[in-house]
């Protein structure tokens, strides 16, 4: 399972969802990245008003429907129960 976070320079809630995401990455062994958008980039503009964004991703090879993504703003409880779901349905968890 893969977990994406996008977020931007100077975003408070990105910082506060990187440090969960880090602590959940310890406890059930998923594949973590994070991705700081600037200026200029495409999804930096597509994701303009929603930072932090957070996409999850089952297993590797998971069609877009199956994927999951969650903008701001972001509830802790909701993030960790999807990502446990998204771990428990996807292939066998696995460090980076």
């Amino acid at each position: 399972m893969r977990v994406l976070l996008y977020s931007k320079a100077g975003c408070h809630l990105c910082e506060v969802v990187d440090l969960e995401l880090v602590d959940l990455q310890r406890e059930l062994g998923f594949v973590y990245e994070r991705r700081q958008l600037q200026e200029g980039d495409d999804l930096f503009a597509q994701f303009a008003h929603y930072f932090p964004v957070v996409d999850i991703e089952p297993t590797a090879a998971a069609p877009p429907a199956e994927r999951i993504r969650l903008m701001a703003p972001i509830d802790r409880r909701q993030l960790r129960a999807q990502i446990r779901q998204a771990v428990g349905a996807g292939a066998p968890a696995r460090t980076a």
